[in-house]
């Protein structure tokens, strides 16, 4: 799972029976999830279209995994169009190993990898944008803020259907097909139902979320607060 790179420490591959290298990588930087999350990047659900050397590695002397990077191969669909899209997860490095110039090098080899199988572009989620700006990421805005003035007395009878718990939802495939019969532009490919509901349970069920499910098949709204009833209110999708 783990590909080694030739300018790092030269040891054995993981493969895809063995994450506990990468995993245990990602728990030390990011903090403890809960069970199966990062072995989750690695599943059919999440990453469908996952290769062998898809994850770059750098290793200590001692056969420590200290810096990795994941590319996830995501399509993107648009105006009946494809396009093959290189999701750069979990750039990890360890506190005492950072400053050395390990995850521009794996970062490097992830763009050299991603430019011969010719991906159409890549996306990389970062609050240090300017960090990444030489190796050719470009800042964009993907949050807009709004002020939504609330009358003093709102009546749930104003509206044509309840608002309801993401985690109170047993089924899925309703969800599924809004999202693939109503695209919007560069929309991820979340086929099939089950991937649709990996992606669910990974980002709408980690916050505090809300769906409402409009009456005669028209669609739905999620709304969220990422950091629960102290984040902003957001409208996920």
């Amino acid at each position: 799972m783990v590909k080694k790179s030739k300018a790092m420490q030269d040891v054995p591959e993981i493969d895809m029976d063995n994450v506990d290298d990468f995993t245990s990588l990602d728990q030390a930087v990011f903090g403890p999830k809960g069970d199966g999350y990062f072995e989750g990047y690695f599943l059919p659900t999440a990453s469908p279209n996952y290769r062998e050397g898809d994850t770059l590695g750098a290793w200590s002397a001692d056969n420590l995994l200290v810096s990795a990077v994941h590319i996830r191969r995501i399509t993107l669909r648009s105006d009946n169009k494809t396009f093959l899209c290189g999701v750069v997860s979990n750039m990890a490095t360890l506190a005492e190993f950072r400053n050395q110039g390990l995850s521009r090098r794996l970062l490097t080899l992830a763009i050299e990898k991603m430019e011969k199988e010719d991906f159409d572009l890549s996306i990389l989620g970062t609050g240090r944008s300017n960090h990444y700006l030489s190796l050719g990421w470009e800042p964009i805005t993907v949050r807009i803020n709004y002020v939504i003035n609330i009358p003093d007395k709102l009546s749930s009878s104003n509206y044509e259907a309840p608002w309801v718990s993401v985690s109170s939802i047993t089924s899925f495939d309703q969800l599924h097909e809004f999202y693939s019969v109503y695209p919007r532009s560069y929309q991820f490919d979340r086929d099939s139902s089950i991937m649709f509901e990996h992606w669910i349970g990974w980002h709408w069920q980690e916050d505090l979320a809300y769906i409402c499910v409009l009456p005669n098949e028209r669609g739905y709204a999620i709304i969220s607060q990422s950091d629960g009833k102290h984040g902003d209110v957001c409208i996920s999708e």
